[in-house]
């Protein structure tokens, strides 16, 4: 990476030739500026990308972490791996997941957008927002979830979970805000300036969200003048990165689809998109939470015994430096560390008159 910095030449004489375009006034100003500004598409998609490893590496980090740290169950029981419990199962089983799939998204994405010529201008910057939006969304959540269920470990920066999580957020800011960009291109939807692939299988239940969020946003938009107004400043605005996500959604776990990814992680993935919005699916599907919360543990029921195996093909584990990961690397931090020591004795009165109580 390269640190930022402000440039500026004093006495450079540019010939004409230099400028970046014509020199005459352009007819649609609105047209020339955004094609002058096409390639934030491709640095947005390809900047996003580097998530991919990121999630891939902490959820490599917690898993390991997770079967090698033991606990206590109850004074006279044994001691049993914290992966035992369904609360750090979780997180790292959804990471494992989402990697499959976005890893199949990506693909799928950026061969649109590099290589599928009759795609409309808007169309290529939609799916670039569209993926960002979704390995956003996806890897600030599980590298949050990941560092808390590494505790204390999980926060320091050698333990590189930390500075992911940070650079993921850097992320949804540069080469565009990712909220802005959901506002200007759901807008640009809304109003039908251009179109995105459609569902496939209208009948997948991340595909009815989608259709379902658009819909209630272009029920919104019949009452209100025009996408500049107050109304649709209120009411529409807020809604815009709901409504990209449900799309990435539906790709995404369409691309994993046609992928072959493994059925288990796909069914995880849909139950990990559905907990972002659980509200729509109960209210418009009629799907108790009852219901919910068992589509997510029988997905995870089925993934978890092979965890072992997903972990190891995520083949991260030479980028994986966290001391967290064994103690011999541990060890070296320990050895690595300033001693500091001292000749001072500090006597408590009374102790000496009372025993041990250990």
């Amino acid at each position: 990476m390269l640190d930022h910095a402000l440039t500026s030449f004093d006495h450079v004489r540019l010939p004409a030739a230099s400028m970046l375009g014509d020199l005459a006034k352009p007819l649609n100003e609105r047209d020339q500026y955004l094609h002058a500004i096409q390639r934030l598409s491709t640095g947005t998609l390809a900047l996003t990308l580097w998530i991919l490893p990121f999630l891939k590496c902490a959820a490599f980090i917690a898993g390991r972490y997770s079967q090698k740290r033991t606990v206590q169950q109850g004074i006279r029981g044994t001691r049993a791996p914290i992966l035992h419990f369904r609360t750090q199962q979780l997180p790292v089983l959804h990471a494992v997941a989402q990697v499959a799939v976005i890893e199949a998204y990506a693909n799928w994405a950026t061969d649109e957008f590099s290589n599928n010529k009759s795609l409309h201008p808007g169309t290529r910057y939609g799916l670039s927002v569209i993926l960002k939006n979704v390995m956003i969304f996806d890897g600030q959540k599980s590298l949050g979830n990941l560092m808390e269920r590494s505790g204390a470990q999980g926060m320091y920066s050698h333990n590189q979970m930390a500075t992911f999580e940070a650079l993921t957020r850097a992320t949804g800011i540069a080469e565009g805000e990712i909220l802005v960009l959901s506002i200007r291109l759901a807008t640009e939807l809304l109003i039908k300036r251009y179109e995105i692939p459609q569902p496939r299988n209208p009948h997948c239940l991340l595909a009815k969200h989608e259709m379902g969020v658009i819909s209630e946003l272009k029920m919104r938009q019949t009452k209100i003048r025009d996408h500049r107004s107050h109304d649709y400043n209120n009411l529409i605005l807020p809604h815009c990165r709901s409504m990209v996500l449900a799309i990435g959604q539906r790709m995404a776990y369409e691309a994993a689809l046609d992928a072959g990814v493994d059925r288990s992680l796909l069914d995880l993935y849909e139950a990990g998109a559905i907990a972002s919005d659980p509200g729509w699916y109960i209210q418009n599907l009629g799907i108790t939470r009852e219901e919910l919360a068992q589509l997510e543990s029988r997905a995870a029921d089925v993934v978890l015994p092979h965890l072992d195996a997903h972990l190891s093909g995520l083949d991260i584990e030479p980028f994986c430096t966290a001391p967290m990961l064994s103690s011999g690397l541990w060890q070296n931090i320990v050895e690595s560390s300033t001693l500091f020591t001292g000749n001072s004795f500090v006597s408590v009165p009374g102790v000496e008159r009372e025993g041990s109580k250990l």
